[in-house]
Formats: C-alpha cells, structure tokens, sequence
C-alpha cells in the first residue's frame, strides 16, 4: 500500500492485516457469509483417496476470520476430493503452530509419524469416551 491508497478491508469494514491476499470483492462461501482475511496459501499435493483424478492436498496459511473478537491463527486443512467426507481444518495460534511445527520436524521416518498419529488419536479417544 502506498500512502495515497486507502487501507484495504473487508466487506464488513475489518482492517486487512498486512499479510491478506485476499480479493475481498469475490464471493466466499454461501452468498459471500465469510469476510476471512487470508495470506498466501502453501499447497501440499498428495496422490488422490478418492474416486476423481484429483490429487489430494494439505493447505496452510495465515488466517483470520474478519471479525475483530477473532485472532490470526494459522489455518491447516486437508481437500480430499471424491471422498463424501469433510474435509479436515484445524485452527492454531501462533504459538501452538510454532510448536507442532518443532515437533513435527523433530520425526525422522513414516513409521514415526504413524505412531505419532495413532497416539494423538489415542489421547483423543481417551478424553471423548471418558466424557471429558
């Protein structure tokens, strides 16, 4: 932005953050109901789970929702096309993702990495079937 531009926002009036890329003049969602903030988007292609020639991918950027009682967060989600499921999307704060991140690279092989997704639903299942 230069200092004859006016500051961007989104539809509903919400400052840009300084990383949005965001057309906020296209529609989002169902009759244009998201207003998000969002920066530029790493794409991870995976070989397709479902019926469609499509690969699969994992997305994350920063993210903010457009309204001011939100946070950035950094966005993770999953598109698995031809599936019939939804697709997965998990929100992290800055922290939070910085730590999984240093976690995450600490693994050294795939069999590291399915134990480590097997015990995280582990200690789900734990907490959902105990009512917690």
């Amino acid at each position: 932005m230069t200092g004859d531009q006016a500051p961007r926002h989104n539809r509903d009036g919400h400052l840009c953050p300084p990383w949005c890329q965001t057309d906020h003049d296209e529609v989002h969602g169902p009759a244009g109901a998201f207003a998000f903030h969002g920066g530029p988007a790493t794409r991870i292609e995976l070989p397709g789970t479902g019926k469609t020639s499509l690969p699969d991918e994992i997305i994350t950027r920063a993210f903010h929702p457009g309204h001011p009682r939100f946070e950035p967060v950094v966005s993770v989600s999953a598109l698995q096309h031809g599936t019939g499921t939804e697709n997965p999307q998990i929100w992290l704060s800055p922290a939070d993702a910085k730590v999984l991140a240093g976690i995450i690279d600490m693994i050294d092989d795939w069999d590291q990495v399915r134990r480590l997704v097997a015990a995280i639903r582990q200690a789900a299942a734990q907490i959902t079937e105990a009512g917690q």
